[in-house]
């Protein structure tokens, strides 16, 4: 458990007309044609890991008093590098059990897989714990700010809108600390050339709602921002217990980059940048990878894994061999130390 409090990170700016003429069309055309059927097979090889030695979950206190659960690989020797793993909608730590303790075991790399707010074992209401549209970039700044403490090298990695919401960290000033990002089939924001359809059916958005409490916070209005405006297929998850069922408005707004932004990412040329999706992915257009992140990131080495959807990446030895290789080929640890401790004195 960690007992330092962290300091406290400013939050993003509040919604605005903007932003509502654009979710509004994004998701007109999100929902313009019939919701299809989330494949039975999505989440078979993901919930086949087996989870005897998962790490039991740790606490860390935020800023506000909130619980934030995690669970962590240690390594005997460590190499002075935390990886950071954030899981995506609806999703929880264990999801990364196989990659987190492959790098763990093989790359002497101690692992830090998170629960965000309202997920998995840091859920007090699930799905429904954010009251402030910028809390869950907060959430990671401050575990990541205690971190860099001890480790002079940290990657971060998000899966799905877990990578969407590395995307608004980013946006908001993570990067002068982060050594190196990981994106395993991310969410780029409605919009994006990768999205499909109600992303392939994983989800169900109550439209008019969503642009009704939108409305409302443009006039001042929070009071419905805790209804539920998303609602996750769970009907193909064998233990769908782990999940989170819905997702609030604020939850929505939060958990994301908000819509689809081309503008380059504010990520130094030469940093590692590792994006993988898989060719069979349900939710997303894996070919649409390619021609995002020569925006996002023109350097980023983007991989394909073969036979592989959107949950079981995750868990398939193609993916855990590309990050395992990536890895091995990061700058090493000396030179790592001397970036970061420069850059400690130019982060707030």
């Amino acid at each position: 458990m960690f007992s330092r409090k962290p300091e406290n990170w400013r939050h993003p700016a509040r919604v605005g007309w903007k932003l509502l003429l654009r979710y509004a069309q994004s998701t007109s055309l999100f929902t313009a044609k019939p919701k299809p059927q989330l494949p039975v097979t999505s989440f078979l090889r993901l919930a086949a890991v087996d989870l005897a030695d998962l790490p039991k979950p740790e606490t860390f206190a935020l800023s506000d008093g909130y619980p934030l659960s995690f669970r962590h690989y240690r390594t005997m020797s460590g190499n002075g590098t935390a990886v950071v793993l954030v899981h995506g909608s609806a999703g929880h730590a264990g999801q990364y059990h196989a990659l987190a303790r492959e790098i763990a075991t093989h790359q002497s790399m101690d692992v830090y897989a998170l629960d965000m707010r309202g997920h998995g074992a840091s859920a007090l209401r699930r799905g429904h714990d954010v009251h402030e549209t910028g809390r869950l970039t907060a959430d990671l700044k401050e575990f990541l700010a205690e971190l860099r403490e001890r480790y002079p090298r940290l990657v971060l990695g998000g899966h799905s809108a877990g990578g969407g919401l590395l995307l608004r960290t980013i946006a908001n000033g993570i990067d002068p600390f982060i050594s190196a990002y990981m994106f395993f089939s991310p969410y780029l924001g409605l919009g994006s050339p990768t999205i499909r359809p109600y992303f392939g059916g994983w989800v169900s958005i109550n439209t008019s709602l969503l642009r009704a409490i939108f409305l409302a916070n443009l006039f001042g209005v929070t009071r419905f921002n805790d209804k539920t405006v998303v609602h996750f297929d769970l009907s193909a998850c064998p233990d769908s217990w782990r999940y989170t069922p819905s997702w609030s408005f604020n939850m929505l707004l939060a958990f994301g980059p908000d819509i689809w932004n081309s503008a380059p990412l504010p990520i130094p040329e030469g940093k590692p940048v590792l994006v993988v999706a898989g060719l069979n992915d349900q939710c997303f257009y894996p070919e649409g990878y390619h021609e995002a992140f020569a925006c996002l990131a023109s350097k980023a080495d983007v991989r394909m894994a073969k036979n592989c959807g959107h949950w079981d990446i995750l868990v398939a030895p193609e993916t855990i061999g590309f990050v395992v290789n990536w890895l091995d080929h990061l700058p090493d640890q000396q030179n790592a130390a001397q970036i970061t401790s420069s850059l400690r004195h130019s982060v707030p």
